[in-house]
């Protein structure tokens, strides 16, 4: 039996950088995911979305703009993970430039890469054939100013107009405003970030960027692949996937995909499971800042799930999932927790809260209504 393991989007934002960073100035980000130190060895294959460029550039400094040390892969790579999607909105916050640079750091890590110069992840042996496809509906164009169509996986153009109300003049004024100060802004005057709800427009039918898609899956389906769709689309702390995303994930199926796992809501969102196609609407965050000025903690973004894909003579035999949970320890260090690791060693006041939490984003991937639920390392889906 052969194992494929998918985990959601690894987010290093300005605090978690300055938490990384000793007293003689380097970055270790060792300690962060020292707690999934095992975690994955029964995997095969361990597959991340990489949510940041890694680029000899100036490293994050703003809450929409991510670049971080070339320390953060080799962490990644001595906790199992050895395939990254480099395909997100914000792949080009250091430019093509970055990007490339990005490319040599993961290459040099030994860590296998997807979404990006035209490249999917194909395993094929005598137990697995499986191919994974990775697309973005967004390059954060708004912000960068960059285009790339040719080096990226593209569900859409990159410069679709923003659409705003007019507003008034405080409104326009504030938009004008450098993205931290707004979000500070925000915060002194306890304003909650709204959830971003996906819209369908006129740009998600061009030919330039359907046809590609299509024909990917379907070479891929035509080649025996067990095809694995890892999206980076849709909104952002919405509990309901968008009418975007249903139209989108609709047509991988007709197309020929045999899975869906989305990225980028930074949230649990349900699933589905229609005539053997799995659709995983959003796994979540695995990493996510407790300190993060962008977060809307009533929809539990601390939480998400890891997927495993187990094979057997080249057929997938069966589909499980397990929690992780991003904790905040004494020194407001960031630490990734299984989630049942983490719950055993709680005081009972701690885990009434947790299990609270739990069984409300449970409830929200399975669309149950369970007043209880036992926390475990892994659910059988």
């Amino acid at each position: 039996m052969r194992k494929i393991t998918i985990v959601g989007d690894i987010i290093c934002d300005g605090e978690m950088l300055k938490a990384a960073k000793n007293r003689n100035g380097k970055y270790c980000f060792d300690d962060m995911f020292s707690p999934l130190v095992g975690y994955f060895r029964d995997s095969d294959f361990v597959v991340g979305n990489l949510e940041s460029s890694i680029a000899n550039q100036y490293y994050t400094n703003s809450v929409f703009s991510f670049n971080n040390p070339e320390e953060l892969v080799a962490s990644l790579k001595k906790i199992g993970i050895n395939v990254l999607s480099l395909a997100n909105n914000h792949i080009l916050d250091r430019g093509i430039v970055g990007l490339e640079e990005t490319i040599q750091a993961v290459e040099d890590s030994g860590i296998q890469y997807f979404g990006i110069k035209n490249r999917n992840f194909y395993i094929n042996n005598e137990d697995i054939s499986v191919a994974l496809l990775s697309y973005t509906d967004s390059t954060n164009y708004h912000v960068n100013k960059c285009l790339a169509k040719e080096h990226i996986y593209l569900l859409k153009p990159q410069n679709v107009p923003v659409h705003r109300k007019k507003g008034n003049f405080v409104s326009r004024i504030y938009r004008k405003l450098n993205p931290n100060i707004r979000i500070n802004i925000n915060n002194f005057f306890k304003i909650k970030i709204k959830p971003i709800i996906d819209r369908c427009s006129e740009f998600d039918e061009l030919k330039d960027y359907i046809e590609p898609l299509k024909n990917n899956i379907k070479n891929c389906k035509k080649n025996g692949y067990y095809t694995i769709m890892y999206p980076h689309m849709g909104g952002q702390y919405n509990l309901e996937p968008g009418e975007y995303v249903l139209k989108m994930t609709d047509k991988f199926k007709k197309w020929g995909s045999d899975s869906v796992v989305i990225t980028h809501p930074h949230i649990i969102q349900k699933m589905s499971l229609k005539k053997d196609f799995y659709c995983f609407y959003s796994i979540g965050g695995m990493v996510i800042s407790p300190t993060s000025k962008f977060v809307l903690w009533e929809t539990k973004p601390q939480y998400s799930i890891v997927l495993n894909y187990y094979f057997e003579k080249k057929k997938m035999i069966k589909i499980t999932c397990s929690f992780l949970t991003c904790i905040k320890d004494k020194d407001s260090y960031l630490k990734v927790y299984p989630l049942s690791k983490y719950y055993e060693g709680c005081n009972n006041k701690e885990k009434i809260k947790i299990k609270k939490e739990f069984i409300e984003v449970y409830n929200r991937l399975f669309s149950t209504s369970l007043d209880d639920v036992d926390i475990k390392d892994e659910y059988i889906i």
